[in-house]
């Protein structure tokens, strides 16, 4: 019973759609976002977005507790490049991770 609950989770947590509360920004593919903020408002409290590396020229609020997790490909990173006047990043959530 054990083994298929550890199997079970591994499963859920590396089949990318939001019904097991993961989201992809900047990746190819259906399902895929093209800007942070959109998917932080597709996002409900507990879902982690995962962020594909290249620039992003927008400021981005995080309003809910989710995970944003930069995705390092052959070295390059995910870049936000905020908007002028703005905070690049403003999280207003507890328990939200950047």
């Amino acid at each position: 019973m054990v083994a298929i609950i550890l199997f079970s989770s591994f499963i859920y947590e590396n089949n990318a759609s939001p019904l097991n509360n993961v989201l992809y920004v900047g990746g190819n593919g259906s399902g895929n976002y093209s800007s942070i903020q959109a998917a932080i408002n597709d996002a409900e409290n507990g879902y982690t977005i995962y962020v594909y590396p290249r620039q992003y020229n927008e400021s981005i609020v995080i309003n809910k507790s989710i995970s944003l997790i930069g995705i390092i490909e052959n070295g390059e990173k995910p870049i936000i490049h905020g908007n002028k006047n703005k905070s690049t990043v403003l999280i207003e959530s507890n328990n939200a991770i950047l």
